[in-house]
């Protein structure tokens, strides 16, 4: 038996939109419609035998619905993972059971007003505080190829202060970080189409006198 998580974390939707109810229904509306493509699309290959391929949308899958506090699916997608990753299909076809009903349950959740809703560690959820930065308007990009977390990390950042241009592979996120006037921050997925953030962070430390970067690297590896 798996334990129990939490149908719906809404502190990450609250606190990387400020409460803004349109960027919500922006982010559960993309969720939604990608979830349910992605367990097609898991369906049909572990219906094949297609462990690695398996692997990689259960891999998308988690990254998109624990982005926005999709915690029992995200688990479960994890789960998935896992055993796939290992060639074990049996277990993963038995887990996707469960995970379509938890599917469900999370589309339920959504359906409430956030603020309804309760937090990983049972409690009501409470916003954090906006934080106003006395910075110039930096452009930041981020590099990401699921648009549900892009779209997220656009709404935090841009409650920053800063602008933001956003790509959905790395082949793109190094011709912008490599133009004259690069972006000051970026953010970049560690597994995405073309070029994968590793090696951007690579190809930015192979020229010490261009402008600087702060990079931070993402992953769902955890």
């Amino acid at each position: 038996l798996l334990p129990a998580m939490p149908i719906l974390d809404a502190s990450l939707l609250t606190n990387a939109t400020g409460g803004d109810q349109a960027a919500v229904d922006e982010l559960v509306t993309m969720c939604v419609e990608d979830a349910r493509q992605r367990f097609t699309e898991l369906t049909i290959a572990l219906g094949s035998g297609d462990a690695k391929r398996a692997t990689a949308i259960a891999h998308s899958l988690a990254g998109i619905v624990l982005s926005i506090g999709g915690m029992e699916v995200g688990q479960l997608a994890r789960h998935i993972e896992t055993a796939a990753q290992s060639e074990h299909l049996e277990p993963c076809r038995a887990i996707l059971i469960e995970l379509d009903r938890a599917l469900n349950r999370l589309e339920q959740a959504f359906d409430k007003p956030i603020g309804a809703h309760e937090t990983r560690a049972g409690s009501k959820e409470t916003m954090l505080p906006i934080i106003t930065l006395k910075v110039a308007p930096f452009e930041s990009l981020i590099a990401e190829d699921e648009r549900v977390p892009r779209t997220l990390l656009a709404h935090q950042i841009s409650r920053w202060g800063y602008e933001v241009v956003e790509t959905d592979n790395g082949d793109a996120a190094w011709l912008l970080l490599n133009a004259n006037d690069p972006p000051r921050i970026a953010v970049l997925d560690w597994v995405m189409p073309g070029l994968d953030g590793v090696a951007i962070c690579q190809k930015l430390h192979e020229n010490p006198d261009r402008p600087f970067t702060y990079t931070l690297l993402l992953t769902a590896k955890t």
